[in-house]
């Protein structure tokens, strides 16, 4: 029988230690770096689970954000379109 518990987020600095919250920094960059070389640009959240006992860290769930117009990588505006005098 299970005997409870809580799931849900928490938003406050504390909640993971230094050591849980490099594990959790370091399988995120790792699943962001995997997105992007299968061509995946935008944004996404992840749930991160820590189990206790064990001491472990893991990735709960992935949430893409899809957004409502392409994503577009800033770049400078062609020289003609910034010189004075036009």
């Amino acid at each position: 029988m299970y005997d409870g518990g809580w799931c849900g987020n928490d938003l406050f600095p504390t909640v993971l230690d230094a050591d849980h919250r490099a594990k959790a920094v370091d399988l995120v960059r790792r699943l962001g770096d995997g997105l992007a070389q299968e061509a995946y640009l935008g944004f996404f959240e992840v749930d991160i689970l820590v189990d206790l006992d064990a001491d472990e860290v893991y990735l709960g769930e992935l949430n893409p954000r899809i957004l409502s117009q392409p994503l577009t990588i800033p770049t400078p505006a062609p020289p003609s379109l910034t010189t004075s005098g036009i």
